[in-house]
């Protein structure tokens, strides 16, 4: 089985939440969960458009 690679924009957002500038660890966690939603949209958007593109192919 094959291991995750986390897309860098996700491992910086974690980076972030684990070291935070303003001193507040639920701020930062708040910024990861966002952040995570954001990258799982980005993420879907992509996969939607690649199997919209195979179902227009295989008609």
């Amino acid at each position: 089985m094959m291991a995750y690679d986390a897309p860098a924009s996700l491992k910086a957002a974690y980076r972030r939440a684990c070291h935070p500038n303003d001193g507040t660890i639920q701020k930062s966690l708040k910024k990861f969960d966002l952040a995570i939603l954001q990258v799982l949209a980005a993420e879907t958007a992509v996969l939607t458009r690649i199997l919209q593109s195979r179902i227009l192919l295989n008609g």
